[in-house]
């Protein structure tokens, strides 16, 4: 196998003067992480530098020199592959950034990541592509076990954005279905109550998010004064964490907390 004659090694400034040197205030720390990964590594080819500048990243095309080097199918390495999506105004952008990296994900190392785009989980790119992780990273010799521990913590911090995401619209489903039940009990009663709400939620066979048949003091969280509006138990259908409901303004639903 012929060795590598250098090693492309990817700066991104997202701020400061358009013309990117090794000297730039955006990129210093980046320049400095990755050769102490080489004389750490004993990499015996040079790095050789590749930089693009934007201060507002929509697409792979903000990035042109990186877009050309993948386009190549050459490899890179960058110090951590979360500074990719922090130039992204918004969700939209980082999620079209992301689609446009994925046919090139297994040529995007990252040092911070120990490994390339394509090997991490859906829950390490949720997270990198999330701005959540300290930009302050500093590359380290011994830093494996570090780098370990920070994906466990990574990992632990997706699944509970994952887990919360998923309790508010379990939440949210109960509270529509109970409004209809409510919305049903009203043409036929002036005065509809939890109890007779919790029954009729029963006899349609519907279920708390645990499971469990709904009861009067589950049917728990009314809306303020003036509001007609519902009526579900945060603490049941979203957690003790997720103390909300939803009422009705006028023709639409709003989450109030409790």
């Amino acid at each position: 196998m012929t060795e590598a004659k250098f090693i492309i090694a990817y700066l991104i400034a997202t701020h400061g003067p358009k013309t990117v040197t090794l000297s730039h205030p955006a990129v210093k720390k980046q320049v400095q992480n990755l050769r102490d990964f080489a004389r750490a590594e004993e990499i015996p080819a040079p790095l050789r530098w590749v930089s693009d500048h934007s201060r507002r990243v929509i697409g792979i095309d903000s990035l042109p020199k990186l877009k050309q080097v993948l386009e190549t199918g050459t490899s890179l390495i960058m110090d951590d592959l979360s500074r990719l999506f922090r130039g992204c105004p918004s969700e939209a952008e980082r999620l079209a950034l992301l689609r446009d990296l994925e046919p090139h994900g297994y040529q995007l190392v990252g040092l911070r990541q120990g490994k390339n785009l394509g090997n991490l989980s859906n829950s390490q790119i949720a997270l990198l592509a999330s701005g959540q992780l300290d930009p302050r990273y500093r590359y380290a010799a011994s830093s494996k076990t570090t780098r370990n521990v920070e994906d466990g913590i990574a990992q632990t911090k997706a699944a509970k954005i994952a887990s919360l995401r998923a309790r508010r619209q379990a939440a949210d489903a109960k509270a529509q279905e109970l409004q209809t039940i409510r919305d049903a009990l009203q043409t036929q009663s002036s005065r509809v109550t939890n109890k007779m709400i919790a029954e009729r939620a029963n006899e349609q066979g519907l279920r708390t998010t645990r499971g469990g048949l709904w009861r009067a003091d589950t049917v728990a969280w009314s809306a303020p004064i003036g509001w007609s509006g519902l009526i579900v138990s945060a603490s049941l259908a979203a957690g003790p964490m997720e103390r909300s409901f939803l009422a009705r303004v006028g023709d639409s639903l709003m989450r109030c907390a409790a």
